[in-house]
């Protein structure tokens, strides 16, 4: 598993449908095609990359 941890503060974005995010709030975000990103926690929240990345330090899990 690769992951990048919550130092980084904005990593590239993963290609890899599977892959899962962690933000600095603790809410993990999944891939729902390239450029759209759903959090895990049954919201209905969809953001962009840039929008994910602005939201503080992410942990990439692959």
């Amino acid at each position: 598993m690769n992951t990048t941890g919550l130092g980084a503060e904005h990593p590239e974005e993963p290609t890899d449908m599977a892959a899962r995010v962690i933000d600095a709030h603790g809410v993990e975000w999944a891939m729902s095609g390239r450029g759209c990103w759903f959090a895990s926690r049954g919201q209905i929240d969809c953001c962009t990359w840039a929008e994910l990345t602005a939201r503080g330090p992410l942990e990439v899990r692959s």
